[in-house]
């Protein structure tokens, strides 16, 4: 069962990427969200999620994913978790991989197959939290 974190999605955009999720995994997946930077770092630290979806924007602060990315990726007790940003501009997906996540996706992929081939992915054994088997 997987633990996804999405963290910085508007209501309407938690929705749907919840659909995206549950069509993807099922009704097994667990689906967890975080508002803010410090609160996706700190559920990051907390829980063993097996996947971190990060806005390009955090809706309620405006703080940049690629903040969120960048501290989560220089802490080696977070560094190991697949991270994909949500965004549907290049440069920010470009500059996400770069940071060390893995490709992600647009909020109008959503329904495509590649993104759910995307999401299965980053969820496969060897990208698995150690706790979680």
């Amino acid at each position: 069962m997987p633990i996804i974190l999405s963290a910085g999605q508007c209501h309407p955009d938690q929705a749907s990427i919840t659909r995206t999720l549950k069509a993807t995994f099922g009704s097994s997946v667990s689906i967890l969200s975080a508002s803010s930077h410090e609160e996706t770092l700190a559920q990051a630290k907390e829980r063993a999620v097996d996947l971190i979806l990060i806005n390009r924007l955090y809706d309620s602060t405006g703080t940049e994913g690629l903040k969120t990315i960048v501290d989560l990726k220089a802490d080696p007790g977070t560094a190991f978790i697949p991270v994909m940003m949500v965004s549907n501009f290049a440069h920010a997906q470009e500059a996400a991989v770069d940071l060390g996540a893995l490709p992600g996706f647009g909020k109008a992929a959503l329904n495509e197959k590649a993104t759910s081939q995307k999401l299965r992915h980053a969820v496969t054994a060897e990208n698995r939290h150690p706790d979680n088997g």
